[in-house]
């Protein structure tokens, strides 16, 4: 996972999608077959109640168990601590509400329930097939089984369905998991595939999810017209499947203002989708939408606007779930950003603070949902002119990197070169040039000589060891990063960083007017 800042940066992003689907797109297999679907079980077999058993088997959870130990760090087994915690104390709740949807005929109950079940199977799939995704994953991780005692009030067209094979469930339930790991060429074949079946396409409330992510993928490939022709399928797919429905168009619509760069209407859609939660029964629908709403405001840079929504998102979730769980952390760590907009910064520290630790206690010290939060309080204290504070957040990340991947390694070497930043901004030119030196053979191992991380590591030791007055060295160094920075995109700020670098040293190297008698 890349976080801005001691990841590389590639110079400007587009604004990133923010895309949670109001109807359930969970899950994920890449072996996706659904040519000949085993048969579906009759509806009041009541089969459908042992489901669970049969998603979380002692053979996958060690399988699942078996991906994670490839995984660096201590979070991958919190995040299978907190499965079998769920299984084992909503496992039953969930079966005896399934049982009782089943014996009164109660479908719409029975498919809200199927749901939450399919969502754990695609995330054991997923996860246990490409543990790299599992960080991302923490969010439905926590979410599993979450819910288990709430359908029975949540009797809505959308949910109006006929059940689907284990297969064919899985599949469906890959979506949103490979949306969200941007994985766009799984995801068109996961569409390609449940395409094929009959039962997924001939149901509206099937099909809309699929017609959504054709959308996605497709504006991906920047193939606006095949964009355009799953949208209207979308549109009128969701005609007759109620408020949560209207909320998945809500997104589609945003998602594809955003692709043609046309805000107001991509706002226009967040604010009908926070409208379309309000009114359903399912809170925690209103707190993503919410979250969503002030993100990409936040990306947008309207600050005053994201507050709003981002408090409320807070709030709403720290009612649900209590303060300290990862949902609020992560909303809290966008409403710091925004308050820092507002330069708020003690306002953002405290947010920043509240986050890491909800993160630290609930996903553990190394997840890298718990890194971001550390990374973005010494980015905050850099940019309020503190850096003797930054440091501290920098020194903790490079103790968790050199832990998680070695001294060597090119993503501690990013934090070397953070560390050597804010010791430049404090004047400790000597301690910066240690770490740019540190830093520097890393990330052309890791990245490339070409990589941002390396010409701005180029440039910066240049000019610290311009500040020691060490002017040959600083002239090489200084020329190798401005030579490379000719290949960047215009107005990138390295580029003018090159030419200071070279500029001073010039001015250094200048012979001074002699004074006169």
């Amino acid at each position: 996972m890349v976080y801005a800042g001691l990841m590389p940066d590639r110079g400007s992003l587009k604004l990133r999608w923010v895309f949670v689907c109001a109807l359930p797109l969970w899950g994920c297999d890449r072996e996706v077959e659904l040519e000949h679907p085993e048969p579906v079980a009759a509806e009041l077999t009541c089969e459908g109640a042992s489901a669970l058993t049969r998603v979380w088997t002692p053979t996958r959870r060690a399988e699942l168990d078996t991906a994670l130990q490839q995984v660096p760090g201590e979070w991958p087994q919190q995040l299978l601590g907190i499965l079998d915690d769920r299984v084992a104390t909503r496992g039953e709740l969930w079966q005896r509400s399934y049982e009782r949807a089943c014996a009164q005929d109660q479908r719409q109950i029975q498919r809200c329930l199927d749901i939450q079940v399919w969502e754990f199977d695609a995330i054991v799939a997923l996860a246990t097939a490409h543990s790299e995704h599992a960080a991302g994953m923490w969010a439905e991780i926590d979410a599993v089984l979450r819910d288990a005692d709430a359908c029975e009030d949540r009797s809505e067209p959308s949910f109006d369905a006929p059940g689907l094979s284990p297969t064919a469930a899985r599949a469906w339930a890959s979506l949103r998991l490979l949306l969200n790991a941007s994985d766009y060429a799984a995801a068109g074949e996961a569409v390609a595939a449940l395409e094929r079946d009959e039962t997924i396409m001939q149901t509206p409330a099937y099909a809309l999810p699929v017609a959504v992510t054709e959308m996605v993928v497709a504006l991906s490939g920047e193939d606006a017209e095949r964009a355009s022709a799953a949208l209207a399928q979308a549109q009128a797919l969701a005609a007759g499947l109620g408020g949560r429905a209207q909320m998945t168009l809500a997104q589609a619509h945003a998602i594809a203002a955003s692709s043609r760069h046309d805000e107001p209407a991509m706002l226009s859609a967040l604010d009908q989708s926070v409208a379309a939660a309000r009114a359903q029964p399912d809170p925690w629908l209103l707190f993503l939408q919410l979250r969503n709403s002030g993100r990409i405001r936040v990306q947008l840079g309207d600050a005053a606007g994201a507050v709003e929504p981002l408090a409320e998102a807070v709030s709403l979730s720290t009612r649900l779930a209590g303060a300290e769980n990862p949902h609020t952390a992560e909303v809290q760590i966008s409403l710091a950003q925004a308050q820092l907009g507002l330069d708020r910064v003690e306002t953002g520290y405290d947010l920043l603070t509240q986050a890491r630790d909800s993160f630290v206690n609930t996903l553990g010290p190394d997840h890298p949902q718990t890194i971001a939060s550390v990374e973005a309080i010494g980015q905050l204290f850099m940019t309020a002119g503190r850096p003797g504070e930054a440091q501290y957040a920098y020194l903790d990340l490079l103790e968790i990197y050199g832990d998680l991947y070695g001294p060597k390694d090119w993503r501690t070497a990013l934090v070397k070169l953070a560390i050597g930043d804010s010791l430049m901004a404090m004047e400790q030119h000597e301690g910066a040039r240690t770490m740019y030196m540190e830093a520097l053979v890393p990330l052309v191992q890791g990245l490339g000589a070409d990589d941002r991380a390396v010409i701005r590591t180029s440039i910066h030791l240049g000019i610290a060891e311009l500040a020691l007055g060490n002017l040959d060295v600083a002239h090489d160094h200084c020329r190798r990063g401005a030579d490379l920075a000719k290949a960047l995109a215009e107005g990138d700020p390295l580029i003018t960083e090159a030419k200071a670098c070279m500029d001073h040293l010039a001015a250094a190297r200048s012979p001074k007017p002699k004074r006169k008698r």
